[in-house]
């Protein structure tokens, strides 16, 4: 299994929701097939549609929703489901530009990382597991709370189409952000690869022995800056007492190997400024989005938790629903942090 075909559960979740204008070619022949993005006009004008059909359906809820708040004096609630749809919205809709405007861009990057992952992978299988469990649990929990605040709404007011932009910007957002997430994640499991290899090889030649605690050693994955002075250090040291040392550092198997040591982590640090470049803007919009969204649905949470006038019962449910999607938002974040702080 090569790492095209472990992406295929997200590159099909990714082209539903317009996240990628991309189609999965495979040329040759069945015992030799060699499977590669392209960009279609196809899956552009895709990605243009999907801008249209949160556009308009965004629209389509919002123009009728503000003119009955506004005959029913309820100004707040109609600046509010504005501010927040507004918010959400634009967040999808950066998601999807973004991938259609950096279309070139994104293509280099990811033929980039999945031939080296093609290559040098040996644990492709499970990534495609992690994938598949990543979109099931987020697209599972969308649909659950989405069925719960249908539910709600229809009991305590009037349920209408205004659930159908919500869900479909969630499913577009949480899309995006196992993209996102996944592709950081392989860049973080190829740095560490390499520094592994290095420590290891460069370990070989010098036969360090460590002095510090075995398990501390053994927890150490990083090729640390002082670990390399330590090393340089200890060969000026034995220069003129061990020869040896020298002309294994001379070899040329060592030499190659440090030659590709240094393009790959050279690659990997190209990588990580074209996913700025890339994703920089729609990271943007995320982080702006889950605040506003984020803020409000607290606010109305500490609303029916204080005010007198509201039944218990109707406000535990509308507690619940409103802190659903603020945890759901929530983990979403985590997950960007965490996969960017490892890497």
């Amino acid at each position: 299994m090569d790492i095209y075909q472990c992406i295929i559960p997200l590159y099909y979740a990714s082209k539903i929701m317009g996240l990628t204008p991309f189609e999965l070619n495979v040329q040759g022949n069945k015992d030799n097939d060699k499977k590669r993005l392209v960009i279609t006009t196809r899956g552009i004008l895709y990605s243009i549609f999907m801008c249209l059909l949160i556009t308009i359906s965004v629209l389509f809820i919002l123009i009728p929703n503000s003119a009955y708040y506004f005959q029913t004096s309820h100004s707040a609630n109609t600046l509010t489901l504005v501010i927040s749809l507004f918010s959400l919205s634009s967040t999808a809709l950066s998601a999807v530009i973004g991938c259609v405007l950096n279309r070139d861009k994104l293509l280099i990057l990811l033929e980039t990382l999945f031939e080296f992952e093609t290559r040098h992978n040996t644990n492709i299988r499970s990534f495609n597991i992690f994938i598949k469990f990543e979109i099931l649990i987020a697209y599972v929990t969308i649909i659950l709370i989405s069925i719960y605040d249908m539910w709600l709404w229809g009991i305590l007011y009037i349920s209408d189409l205004v659930f159908f932009p919500y869900i479909l910007i969630h499913f577009i957002m949480s899309t995006f952000t196992i993209q996102y997430t996944n592709i950081i994640y392989l860049t973080y499991v190829k740095f560490k690869l390499i520094n592994l290899s290095l420590l290891k090889d460069i370990s070989k030649i010098y036969e360090v022995q460590s002095d510090g605690n075995k398990n501390e050693n053994k927890n150490e994955n990083v090729f640390e800056l002082s670990n390399a002075t330590q090393l340089i250090d200890t060969a000026r040291y034995n220069r003129n007492k061990n020869n040896n040392a020298y002309q294994e550092i001379g070899n040329k198997n060592f030499i190659k190997k440090l030659r590709d040591f240094r393009r790959y982590h050279y690659t990997f640090h190209n990588i990580c400024d074209e996913v700025n470049t890339v994703f920089g803007f729609q990271i943007l919009f995320f982080m702006l989005s889950f605040f506003i969204v984020m803020t409000r649905n607290i606010y109305y949470s500490l609303y029916f938790v204080l005010n007198e006038s509201s039944e218990v019962r109707s406000s535990l449910l509308v507690i619940v629903e409103q802190l659903s999607w603020t945890m759901f938002m929530v983990v979403e974040l985590i997950a960007m942090t965490v996969v960017c702080h490892m890497t």
